[in-house]
């Protein structure tokens, strides 16, 4: 339940809960006389998402993907790369080939045994500042 900044004017400003749907029909939880709900501002705490999409590479702000298609269009050879794209697949195959290839020289049998001793190692030495300090 969401709750209501409200002002009793027999006993001044306070906070009550209730259902969203009794949200006109407020009492006071002092003395239960019908109130007047406060509107107050909104904290937001996080990211706010912004539908505009900036791209360094070429210095613009993208304000819809219908846009971003003119701009392809206009500009033959450029293309944005999104994950459902083949290109990017392409290059994240390339780069999980290349992963797996360091891995086994290292004599690992894949990439995430090479992490998984990589992340003990990394364990060992904080343990070892720690006792050290």
């Amino acid at each position: 339940m969401p709750i209501y900044e409200i002002f009793c004017e027999e006993c001044g400003p306070g906070e009550e809960y209730a259902k969203v749907a009794d949200r006109d029909k407020i009492h006071c939880p002092d003395c239960h006389r019908e109130v007047e709900r406060i509107l107050s501002p909104v904290t937001t705490v996080g990211i706010i998402w912004d539908n505009r999409m900036h791209v360094p590479q070429i210095g613009r702000t993208f304000q819809s993907n219908s846009e971003m298609r003119q701009y392809e269009k206009e500009n033959p050879g450029f293309a944005f790369m999104t994950k459902e794209s083949p290109e990017w697949k392409k290059k994240l195959d390339r780069s999980r080939e290349r992963v797996e290839k360091h891995a086994k020289r290292a004599g690992f049998s894949d990439w995430e045994s090479y992490q998984k001793s990589a992340h003990k190692e990394k364990k060992k030495k904080a343990a070892k500042a720690n006792s050290a300090g």
